[in-house]
């Protein structure tokens, strides 16, 4: 099932703004059926997308990120699933 989004990526941008949130990124990730954006935060200077973790690539949102002048630090993948739900 590739609407199966059970995993959960935290993503840096260490140059995050809110303009970066709310005009670029919120509408490029919500144009996508894989990957749903869940938050941002400039406090934290993360994003927060629910993907499926056999159909995400990660290359694509690299992509996506530098055309807005954007670089990640860093990946955090948080499996929403219980451990008995994994096969």
């Amino acid at each position: 099932n590739t609407n199966d989004k059970s995993t959960k990526v935290i993503i840096t941008i260490p140059n995050l703004t809110e303009s970066d949130i709310n005009h670029y990124l919120k509408n490029e990730f919500n144009n996508l059926s894989n990957i749903d954006f869940i938050d941002g935060s400039t406090i934290t200077n993360t994003i927060v997308l629910k993907v499926n973790d056999k159909t995400f690539n990660k290359k694509h949102v690299e992509n996506m990120l530098s055309r807005w002048g954007l670089e990640s630090e860093s990946y955090a993948f948080e499996n929403m699933l219980s451990s008995s739900d994994i096969e």
